[in-house]
């Protein structure tokens, strides 16, 4: 399947995101990097998705605001981690 991404300059290089996929986003230094690093996120968000349907174990779960989220993964930069709400 493919889904349209939008792809922005700004001031640390481009930023790029999915609307087909809520909160689905990356960035990168260069347009092209930012676009392979969306397709990574579009593969982790779907992952995640799927996951969110299968029965949960919550032994990587965290409690924000009031809902519960596990631990799905982390990106490359590793700085940043993809939760799924549960």
């Amino acid at each position: 399947m493919r889904y349209k991404v939008v792809l922005s300059k700004n001031e640390d290089g481009y930023a790029v995101h999915c609307p087909g996929l809520r909160g689905c986003w990356s960035q990168g230094a260069t347009e092209q990097e930012a676009l392979d690093n969306i397709q990574n996120a579009i593969a982790e968000c779907l992952a995640t998705r799927m996951l969110a349907r299968a029965p949960n174990s919550c032994d990587n779960c965290v409690d924000f605001s009031g809902r519960r989220f596990r631990l799905v993964g982390t990106f490359r930069d590793e700085t940043s981690v993809h939760l799924a709400e549960v």
